[in-house]
């Protein structure tokens, strides 16, 4: 086997080392929940990744409140944990690789050039792409 160019060998560590910062940035973002609260605490929610609520909570005492009261407390209790998510996506993706499509990370997808992950596991693709690069680095 011919011994790699030197310049290749070193744009092959640069992208394994993006990707990898990759892969543990989508670990790092498929982990992300927060938490929001209204009507002085009586309604709670949580959010994950993908700013949907995953949960709802609902202390009986609210169901003395009005209906439309009730409902603007639940959309403030989505509307904080929305905006705690968004913070902590802020300070997780202002490490991002530059060029990185982070809205893709989020919902598990991957770029067409990484080849779409299989299996439900979003990581996927990226580790194929870091073993074939190192594959190709010998």
């Amino acid at each position: 086997m011919r011994p790699i160019d030197p310049q290749l060998a070193a744009r092959l560590d640069q992208a394994i080392a993006q990707l990898e910062r990759a892969a543990e940035l989508q670990k790092q973002l498929g982990e992300l929940t927060a938490e929001g609260a209204a009507a002085e605490g009586l309604i709670g929610v949580e959010g994950g990744p993908s700013g949907h609520p995953t949960s709802l909570t609902i202390d009986p005492r609210a169901m003395r409140m009005d209906s439309t009261s009730l409902s603007e407390a639940i959309l403030a209790a989505i509307g904080s944990a929305r905006d705690q998510l968004y913070q902590r996506l802020g300070g997780l993706t202002g490490s991002a690789p530059r060029g990185l499509d982070v809205p893709s990370l989020l919902s598990g997808r991957t770029s067409p050039a990484l080849g779409s992950s299989e299996g439900g596991d979003p990581g996927a693709a990226i580790r194929q792409a870091i073993e074939k690069l190192r594959k190709m680095r010998g």
